[in-house]
């Protein structure tokens, strides 16, 4: 079930709760978010429970292509997994979209055990934005295999 699809100037910018966890795209994408969360014209929130994880974000953003995420991840099963809320996306390198993720937020582990990210700020333009739910631990990542 896609949550939303919202046109922009720059494209379409979508909430959707997806899966799987790629670690290469990762740090570079780390620079394109900055704290604080900002308040912008649209704004949409889903969640996503799977497996013992749960993920959760909020999403404003505006036609300029201006984008502020927050959310969560929480372990409710407590099976040696820790829960990880990862945000898929594109963005505007100047010449052309590239797709990308990073880690919203990820718990250490343990039923019950949640962690917040209370907000960034895209520093760059971006469309496209989708949640994923994971489980984590020393042994790999395990990522939900279907769109919510």
């Amino acid at each position: 079930m896609r949550f939303g699809r919202v046109s922009t100037m720059c494209g379409v910018f979508a909430a959707t709760a997806v899966t799987v966890l790629g670690a290469a795209p990762q740090a570079s994408a780390a620079g394109h978010w900055e704290s604080p969360w900002r308040s912008y014209a649209e704004y949409r929130y889903t969640s996503s429970d799977w497996k013992g994880a749960r993920s959760y974000i909020e999403i404003s953003w505006n036609s300029s292509g201006k984008a502020s995420v927050y959310g969560y991840a929480r372990d409710t099963k407590g099976d040696g997994y820790g829960a990880l809320a990862q945000v898929m996306y594109d963005y505007w390198n100047g010449s052309r979209w590239v797709h990308t993720q990073r880690t919203l937020a990820r718990t250490s582990g343990g039923k019950g055990d949640e962690q917040w990210n209370y907000g960034k700020h895209a520093t760059v333009k971006v469309r496209n934005v989708w949640l994923r739910t994971c489980m984590w631990n020393a042994t790999g990542t395990i990522c939900e295999g279907g769109a919510h």
